[in-house]
């Protein structure tokens, strides 16, 4: 994801697009487990498509540190069309 990010061109700081991960991921089986790349960037480009821009991204060391801050919304908006476009294009365009 933070080759996509930097491919995209996007200021999205590492910590804030980790924690976007977790979030993405929270309800999905590990990797290891289900061996599907694919459908976990899936998940991660459509969390940052439809909850992205109005999520609450909260420091999980300090809970008073709302990282989703850290952005103003027009980077938020840039971030969410990059994942839709990405997401438009399927697989193949996500990984070319």
């Amino acid at each position: 994801m933070k080759l996509w990010r930097n491919q995209k061109n996007l200021f999205f700081p590492s910590f804030l697009l980790e924690l976007c991960i977790i979030e993405a991921l929270k309800e999905v089986k590990p990797l290891r487990e289900t061996r599907n790349l694919e459908d976990h960037i899936t998940k991660i480009l459509t969390y940052l498509t439809t909850n992205f821009t109005r999520s609450t991204i909260i420091d999980p060391a300090n809970q008073e540190n709302i990282i989703s801050n850290d952005l103003l919304k027009i980077e938020k908006t840039l971030i969410s069309n990059a994942a839709q476009k990405t997401l438009s294009r399927g697989w193949k365009g996500f990984i070319s």
